[in-house]
């Protein structure tokens, strides 16, 4: 916690903003597999379930347009002036965690999108 508070900014409130917003985009990224999953399960589809599909692959999108990088790994390590290393950006998480949640979270997406094309075949079977 200490380390936290002795790398702020001026502006803390911009990075603390950017922490939570990356934040929440990661428990979200974490839960997009699990929910395309369960959907996939209850053969149920709802705007939900679209959004959840597209927001990995909006994720990795922004990723490869900024070269491979996380776009707001990119502006934290702008906001504390950091230039070659990692700069915390995620609430609760350490470094070695961090690097892997794109690992983790897509291993989760493709889970669920197989149980989802597995049911949807089988749904599309039965009602035909």
């Amino acid at each position: 916690m200490l380390d936290v508070l002795r790398d702020m900014v001026a502006d803390p409130v911009l990075l603390h903003g950017l922490m939570f917003v990356h934040t929440a985009i990661v428990v979200l990224a974490f839960l997009a597999g699990p929910y395309i999953a369960w959907k996939a399960i209850r053969a149920e589809r709802n705007l939900w379930l679209y959004l959840a599909l597209l927001f990995p692959p909006l994720i990795c999108l922004g990723r490869v347009a900024n070269g491979r990088e996380c776009i707001l790994q990119t502006w934290a390590r702008e906001l504390r002036g950091i230039e070659n290393s990692w700069a915390r950006d995620i609430y609760l998480l350490p470094e070695s965690w961090a690097l892997n949640v794109v690992l983790a979270a897509g291993i989760l997406y493709v889970c669920g999108l197989m149980l989802w094309f597995a049911q949807r075949g089988a749904i599309e079977d039965t009602f035909s």
